[in-house]
């Protein structure tokens, strides 16, 4: 990554150098960008881990009606959602149930069977379709991750450099638990404000703003 007052900012990938007026870095949440030009922010974890799978239509519990929000609890929540039937994007066989479970603490050592056999546990008796949708989920589908975000905020999210310069945006600037339902939101908007202080104003204003 180059970036300095005098140059066009420009990337590389260890084979080839590529210039630009202005460089959008939107390289997710362990950025390389972000670590050169913002040092001082990191990722940290946020103290809970996530699980996550998908149950394939043909197991898929006939739960239509009950699929799709959000249920929260001390420390835990669960997330699910209609993928469709089968066949129903095109003329795909995909389809099924997507979910997702976070509970305060690490990310767990056991192996899957052990970590499905935890959820089904620290979930029971909670409102369907929770028990359901555990129930039908095989340990080959889970996947399990730690929760991250940025601390703190970079503070600054243009850097000027030659005739323009770098912006980070989406993750790169603003990395933040999946809970939130704001990452894919942000990154919407920080790209169409970008858009619009470009079609407003010079390009140096605009990283700068």
């Amino acid at each position: 990554m180059r970036a300095a007052a005098g140059e066009r900012p420009a990337v590389g990938d260890g084979r080839h150098t590529y210039e630009a007026d202005l460089v959008i870095a939107a390289d997710g949440t362990d950025s390389v960008i972000r670590r050169q030009l913002a040092p001082g922010s990191g990722v940290v974890s946020s103290g809970c881990a996530a699980w996550r799978a998908v149950i394939p239509w043909y197991r898929a519990p006939s739960l239509a009606d009950a699929v799709g929000g959000e249920i929260l609890g001390a420390g835990y929540r669960f997330v699910s959602a209609s993928l469709g039937e089968r066949g129903s994007s095109g003329a795909s066989s995909r389809g099924g149930i997507y979910w997702m479970a976070t509970a305060a603490g690490a990310a767990r050592p056991e192996p899957p069977e052990t970590q499905l056999a935890l959820l089904r546990r620290w979930y029971a008796g909670w409102p369907a379709p929770v028990d359901e949708l555990l129930a039908a989920t095989d340990p080959a589908d889970l996947v399990q991750r730690e929760i991250r975000e940025l601390r703190p905020l970079p503070r600054a999210f243009g850097f000027p450099a030659g005739p323009g310069g770098v912006v980070l945006l989406g993750d790169a600037a603003h990395a933040m638990p999946p809970h939130l339902g704001q990452g894919a939101c942000l990154a919407f908007e920080d790209a169409a404000t970008l858009a619009a202080l470009l079609r407003e104003s010079t390009l140096p204003d605009a990283v700068m703003a």
